[in-house]
């Protein structure tokens, strides 16, 4: 987990990167090991200051998939991005008019 006071164009590709590095970082090497033992690996990032996607959703869950027949790799790393910036309206709302979302609700389900 990271904080990105002022992430840059390059911030996609920077998390992508780190995301590889927790995964293959695993060392599975030997007989007894194979490819079913890699762990899932999750880089998560804070998001600060700025907003970075254009987007009005504070919460991103990206991982790998073939977005023209919608079919998951299944794989096991997961890149989560919030962004602080976008969070000031929610912050102000009762807990009662939030959505399921914004309650905090959409990290149970990654």
């Amino acid at each position: 987990m990271e904080m990105s006071l002022n992430p840059r164009k390059h911030e996609p590709a920077r998390l992508e990167y780190h995301a590889a590095k927790l995964f293959a970082g695993q060392g599975i090497r030997g007989a007894d090991k194979t490819y079913g033992d890699l762990k899932p690996a999750y880089q998560i990032a804070l998001l600060a200051k700025d907003r970075f996607f254009g987007d009005a959703d504070f919460f991103h869950s990206f991982e790998y998939h073939d977005p023209a027949r919608g079919i998951s790799l299944g794989g096991r790393t997961r890149i989560l991005t919030l962004e602080l910036a976008k969070l000031e309206a929610v912050a102000r709302k009762p807990i009662g008019e939030m959505s399921n979302r914004e309650h905090g609700r959409c990290f149970s389900s990654t």
